[in-house]
C-alpha cells in the first residue's frame, strides 16, 4: 500500500527507515527483497531526508530498540522552508515508478490462491456483514478491494498513485467489479462527513509522518460506531510501528480495540517471517454510550 506524501508500504521483507536518527540503532537495507525494489529503496533514502527525521523521546537498551515505555515519536522538517506539495510530488512519482512491480510480492499481487485465500478469511472475520461501506486507504494496485468486493462490501479505494490507482482500475474491469478508485493523499482525505463503515490500511500508516494525526483525521470520516482495520508491522529492518504504538495513539472515541498476531500466519505472506506483523480493529463509540475507560 502506498502512503499520503511519507513513504509507502513495505514489501514482504519490510523497508529498511532511511535514516538513523539519534537514538536509533544502525538499520541495514534487507537482502530478502527482490532485485525489483532496489530502486526505490534508494530513492526513499533520498526522499525521507527531504521530508522529516524521527526523533525519539528516550533512550535505547544497548543496541536494541527504544524501550517499551519510551517509544513516543515526534517528527520535525530537517528544513523550515520544507515545500510540502514538492514532497508530495516527489512521493507520487516514486510509487508510480514502482507500480510495474508492486504485485511481484506475494501480499501485494495476491496471485497464489493460498495467499489471496489467506487475506479473504482474514478480512472476512474482522468486518462487519456485508455490505458494509470500506474505504481503502493507500489501496495500492487495488488487490485487497477486489477481496472486499468479492465479499459484497461497498468498497472505495484510493493512492496516492495515480499509476497504482490505474493498475487498479484495470483490476476491477477484468474481475467484473466496478469499484471507485482515486488518486488521493491518504494524510488528507478528501472526503465530507461521516460516510464509511469501515477503513481498512495496510502497511502504510507507519510510513506517515504523523501517525496519529492521520488516525484522528480518519475518524472523522467514519460513522458512528465505524471501525478502523489497520494491518501493520515492525520490521526485522526496524521500521514500522509496534502494536502498542498504534494503540497509544488511537483516538479516545474508540472504545474497543483489539490486537491480533498475524506473524505466525505464513499464508499471508507467502512464506515464514520472524518480525512482528498484526492486526488492530479499533471500534469507534456510538453516541451516548461513551468510550471505555
Amino acid at each position: 500500500m502506498t502512503a499520503g506524501f511519507g513513504l509507502a508500504g513495505a514489501p514482504a521483507g519490510g523497508l529498511s527507515h532511511p535514516v538513523a536518527p539519534s537514538g536509533y540503532r544502525e538499520v541495514h537495507r534487507p537482502t530478502s527483497v527482490s532485485a525489483s525494489y532496489h530502486g526505490v529503496f534508494e530513492r526513499l533514502e533520498r526522499l525521507d531526508g527531504k521530508l522529516s527525521r524521527a526523533v525519539p523521546r528516550g533512550r535505547r537498551a544497548g543496541n536494541g530498540p527504544l524501550l517499551p515505555d519510551q517509544t513516543e515519536i515526534k517528527f520535525r522538517p530537517l528544513s523550515p522552508n520544507l515545500k510540502i506539495e514538492q514532497s508530495r510530488q516527489e512521493a507520487r512519482q516514486l510509487w508510480d515508478d514502482a507500480a510495474d512491480t508492486f504485485d511481484n510480492e506475494p501480499d501485494h499481487g495476491l496471485r497464489d490462491p493460498v495467499v489471496r485465500e489467506a487475506w479473504t478469511h482474514l478480512l472476512a472475520r474482522s468486518l462487519p456483514a456485508p455490505p458494509a461501506s470500506v474505504l481503502d486507504i493507500g489501496c495500492g494496485t487495488g488487490s485487497l478491494s477486489l477481496v472486499l468486493a468479492g465479499l459484497n462490501y461497498d468498497v472505495t479505494g484510493s493512492d496516492l498513485s495515480e499509476t497504482m490507482i490505474a493498475r487498479a482500475k484495470a483490476k476491477a474491469k477484468a474481475a467484473g467489479y466496478t469499484i471507485p478508485f482515486m488518486a488521493m493523499d491518504a494524510f488528507n482525505p478528501d472526503f465530507s462527513g461521516q460516510q464509511f463503515d469501515v477503513i481498512l490500511c495496510r502497511h502504510m500508516l507507519w510510513a506517515l509522518s504523523q501517525p496519529a494525526l492521520a488516525l484522528q483525521r480518519w475518524s472523522k470520516i467514519l460513522v458512528p460506531g465505524g471501525r478502523l482495520l489497520l494491518i501493520e508491522g515492525y520490521w526485522h529492518t526496524g521500521a514500522g510501528l509496534q502494536a502498542h504504538q498504534i494503540v497509544e495513539m488511537l483516538p479516545a472515541t474508540f472504545a474497543s480495540v483489539n490486537v491480533k498476531n498475524l506473524s505466525d500466519q505464513t499464508d499471508l505472506w507467502g512464506g515464514d517471517v520472524t518480525d512482528e506483523r498484526y492486526i488492530v480493529i479499533a471500534d469507534q463509540s456510538e453516541p451516548g454510550r461513551g468510550s471505555a475507560s
